[in-house]
């Protein structure tokens, strides 16, 4: 399963104030040459479009959306060493309550990219915005399927009730004191190695889950510590498969997942670490809740054993 990796980032420039005007700079790259804002690269034979013909408009958890992106690549040389490689790069553009947002298939180099599509000069104009993450919270969300409680709730303000399940894991990274594990698999949530690994690391770096919801039965998302969000575009099955072309599929997909479902279930976790600190223990999320799983596993992984013995 392939997913595609992106950061998200923030607009702080005051030159770029919808969507309009963002896409609008990355269009004029069209068939130029630029150098990147750090000075550490020659962007060269630029070729961007976008997406949308026009900026589109949605509500998202009663939030109003206007959006577009646009897909290209480029020739990037180093002046130092004049090694150059190909660069694909995807970009959503989107605004929410007056500001704008980036999400882009880029993580190390895309400060420089954007700031050099975007002609900012400046620094701190583009600022890194990726979902908070951690150890925790993605432990929490094995919790939660363990316990067969994978079905996240959200009321909307015309209190329809939204419902969203995580139908199983289907990976996990963590690492030990020494090393690195990982194990992966279609459904990886009663799996042997599984409890092995849950007992044994000391920080879970990744998790992959399958989420199915009203009109969108299949999306797999990445979720990893430093916030990098993943999307398997290819094994989504759901409304977005409607859409005319495959960018238009995945700018929907990817903002339907940051805006909609990401807070959705994020919000529960909080809920959770709320309950630890009001000393509701029946909903809580803490140091004796994760001890208490723990042993569970423990004693899982001992019954399964046990049905190996001759």
């Amino acid at each position: 399963m392939n997913f595609l990796n992106t950061t998200r980032w923030k607009n702080d420039d005051e030159n770029i104030t919808n969507v309009d005007e963002a896409i609008a700079k990355f269009l004029d790259k069209d068939g130029t040459e630029i150098s990147s804002k750090q000075g550490s690269k020659k962007y060269s034979d630029i070729v961007v479009g976008k997406v949308f013909d026009d900026a589109e408009n949605i509500t998202i958890l009663g939030k109003d959306v206007n959006y577009n992106a646009v897909s290209g690549h480029y020739l990037s040389t180093s002046p130092v060493t004049m090694n150059q490689h190909d660069v694909n790069f995807f970009v959503i553009v989107y605004e929410v309550d007056g500001r704008v947002y980036f999400i882009i298939n880029r993580n190390t180099d895309a400060l420089p990219i954007l700031r050099s599509f975007l002609s900012i000069e400046r620094r701190n104009k583009i600022v890194k915005y990726n979902v908070a993450l951690d150890s925790n919270m993605l432990l929490y969300f094995v919790y939660r399927v363990f316990e067969n409680d994978s079905t996240f709730t959200y009321i909307e303000s015309n209190q329809e009730e939204i419902e969203l399940v995580v139908k199983n894991l289907t990976g996990l990274k963590g690492s030990t004191e020494t090393s690195n594990l990982s194990v992966d698999g279609s459904s990886i949530s009663k799996l042997i190695s599984t409890l092995s690994l849950l007992l044994e690391i000391k920080q879970l770096s990744e998790l992959k889950m399958n989420i199915a919801m009203d009109k969108h039965p299949k999306i797999n998302i990445l979720l990893k510590k430093d916030g990098l969000i993943g999307v398997s575009v290819n094994d989504y099955a759901g409304n977005f498969d409607n859409r005319e072309s495959p960018d238009q599929k995945r700018t929907d997909l990817f903002l339907h997942v940051y805006l909609f479902v990401l807070p959705i279930i994020l919000s529960e976790y909080g809920e959770a670490i709320d309950s630890q600190s009001d000393g509701n223990e029946e909903k809580a999320w803490g140091r004796t809740q994760i001890n208490k799983f723990l042993s569970e596993i423990k004693t899982q992984l001992e019954s399964k054993i046990d049905e190996f013995e001759i």
